[in-house]
């Protein structure tokens, strides 16, 4: 969060945020800049708005992305929408999340070994 008062631009922000308040966060950005106390640290972080943007990196599996699809495919905010599309593009997107069977392509697997 320490990268807010580094770089804070309108693209930062989704397009529902208001330019007032945008406006607003960049004069707190500034207070801080002069004088970086705990109480303008607080300010700028209890008035940042949710349509803040953020990214980041993110490591996961398969068992998590089957659990994230399944809960979250008819979730509201149209953000999760556009994850579980991108999920659907992965490879064995109807094996492994689905639980689909490959055409029978895998007969049984014992003990770590696979037999075809």
């Amino acid at each position: 969060m320490r990268r807010l008062c580094f770089h804070i631009d309108k693209g930062s922000f989704d397009k529902y945020v208001n330019d007032v308040v945008f406006d607003r966060l960049q004069e707190l950005v500034q207070d801080y800049e002069k004088d970086p106390s705990y109480e303008n640290w607080m300010r700028i972080l209890s008035s940042t708005p949710l349509g803040l943007e953020l990214f980041m990196h993110c490591t996961t599996n398969y068992m998590q992305l089957r659990n994230i699809y399944h809960q979250r495919k008819n979730h509201k905010l149209q953000e999760w929408h556009m994850f579980c599309a991108f999920i659907k593009e992965l490879p064995f997107f109807q094996e492994f999340i689905l639980g689909q069977d490959y055409d029978n392509k895998f007969k049984y697997i014992d003990k770590g070994k696979l037999y075809i």
